[in-house]
């Protein structure tokens, strides 16, 4: 076996890879019916991987979502996304991360329109949580809706410490190739 067939060997068996793992969709699920930062939705625990929840508001009849999730011990979330789609009329929404049940705001960003909105200056966060999400109208002229999608990536503990036995292992091959 070539050393280059030993490095990607090396490479794959290290990668653990990001599976979906807790997920949560209000079409399917059910609404998230809190639209209170001091009393949010509670949707359990994450699971190591990309855990998705997503949903709809509606300015006339659903201003936004408030949920929370718990923190396993043994994870952290090492990052968030938001990705926002389907919006009508004018739009004027914000979003928030924040720590219960007591609450601490730890960062939020105004949305403007559809597309992805990345977060990382309240990451990564610790457990044991929870943490909160807000997803909401800030004011709203007429009835307007879009869609919202949270990923919540909590990748297991081994993950970072197998990608440094892979560098490792890669960085020795390269050494023993000069």
């Amino acid at each position: 076996m070539s050393k280059r067939s030993i490095a990607f060997a090396i490479v794959l068996l290290a990668s653990p890879g990001l599976a979906d793992a807790f997920s949560y969709g209000e079409a399917t699920e059910g609404d998230i019916a809190s639209y209170d930062e001091n009393a949010p939705t509670p949707l359990g625990a994450l699971d190591a991987g990309a855990n998705v929840v997503s949903g709809t508001v509606t300015s006339f009849t659903d201003w936004g979502d408030v949920f929370s999730v718990d923190v396993p011990p043994g994870l952290a979330i090492t990052d968030v996304a938001l990705a926002i789609s389907g919006h009508t009329g004018g739009f004027s929404a914000a979003t928030k991360i924040f720590e219960t049940p007591v609450y601490v705001f730890l960062e939020s960003q105004l949305l403007s329109a559809d597309g992805g909105y990345p977060f990382t200056t309240a990451l990564p966060l610790p457990a044991p949580g929870p943490y909160g999400f807000t997803t909401a109208f800030i004011e709203a002229g007429a009835d307007e809706s879009y869609s919202w999608q949270w990923t919540i990536t909590a990748p297991e503990p081994a993950a970072a410490l197998m990608s440094l036995a892979a560098s490792a292992a890669l960085a020795a091959l390269a050494r023993g190739r000069s």
